[in-house]
């Protein structure tokens, strides 16, 4: 059986149900609507999930939900039941801070960079 990444990108914003300059966060997109195939070696490196060579120092492991999570994003974990583990986040600058030409270790490593077509899919 295989492993997935389901989750969601929220944005910070105001919202009818807040006080004038007041925010939170509100679920922008799905990952899955971002069409992102499974990625092993992505998912140990980000989140520690599936790290068979166990090179990964993750970026992102085990942190739960953050606890200013939209309500979406916390009825959609409490649907998953046991099924859901490894759950995590990562913000922005955490994403733009990753060395993308730090060594995976001794082997050559799987990840792959990928790059949206005219037509849609990412390959």
């Amino acid at each position: 059986m295989g492993t997935d990444i389901h989750g969601w990108i929220e944005c910070r914003t105001w919202g009818p149900d807040l006080e004038p300059g007041e925010t939170a966060w509100r679920p922008a997109v799905t990952l899955s609507m971002l069409g992102m195939p499974r990625d092993y070696e992505a998912f140990a490196c980000l989140f520690g999930v599936r790290d068979f060579s166990g090179l990964w120092r993750p970026i992102a492991a085990n942190r739960g939900l953050p606890p200013d999570v939209s309500q979406t994003i916390r009825t959609e974990l409490e649907s998953w039941g046991d099924a859901a583990f490894g759950t995590t986040w990562l913000d922005w600058p955490e994403v733009e801070s990753i060395d993308r030409n730090e060594p995976a270790g001794p082997r050559t490593t799987r990840i792959a960079q990928y790059r949206r077509h005219e037509d849609g899919p990412c390959t």
